[in-house]
């Protein structure tokens, strides 16, 4: 739509038009400390989901996150020809604005999906080692990690055989459906 335009909502779809407010607002406060070759970093960070959808359907989400933010490297070897890290980090992430939905989106009602607003954000511990050796001819770099997640947000399909109703939404035979769902692991 041009800025000039008037728009008449009497002549929109409400099957294929969609007006939305959306806004995620992040606040991080973190303290960052060096002593020798240990350097740590601890903080808050906080996250504000705030959407409003009107047509087809009306969907309003407020939601506030909030979480630690951690971080430490310890670098025993740092010189011209050796280096070597060592890191552990805490880090969060948000539900995006999408998967907090509660809306039903069915323009294939064989194909129906929904968002999850009971989602909680997902939470990831990560352990880094790194590491670079220069030798006669070249240098041998080498690195190894693990993550763990909690709260992992992940997409969920169910595939009904039979008529299955789902929070009052009748799903017909043979339909998937797909939502989000946090997984630990």
């Amino acid at each position: 739509l041009n800025y000039d335009e008037v728009v008449d909502d009497d002549h929109l779809s409400p099957l294929t038009s969609e007006e939305s407010r959306s806004n995620v607002c992040r606040h991080t406060l973190r303290v960052n400390y060096s002593l020798g070759k240990l350097n740590a970093t601890a903080g808050f960070q906080s996250a504000h989901v705030v959407d409003s959808r009107e047509l087809p359907y009306v969907e309003n989400v407020d939601k506030v996150f909030a979480a630690p933010v951690v971080g430490v490297v310890w670098r025993p070897l740092s010189d011209f020809q050796n280096r070597l890290n060592i890191s552990a980090d805490i880090r969060t992430s948000v539900p995006t604005l999408d998967q907090l939905g509660s809306v039903f989106h069915d323009s294939n009602p064989l194909y129906v999906s929904r968002g999850n607003p009971g989602l909680k954000q997902a939470h990831s511990l990560e352990v880094a080692v790194v590491g670079n050796n220069i030798v006669s001819g070249g240098t041998v770099e080498y690195s190894s990690s693990f993550s763990y997640m909690i709260n992992d947000i992940v997409s969920t399909r169910t595939y009904y055989a039979s008529e299955t109703v789902i929070d009052g939404y009748t799903l017909p035979a043979g339909a998937t459906f797909s939502t989000y769902d946090n997984y630990t692991g």
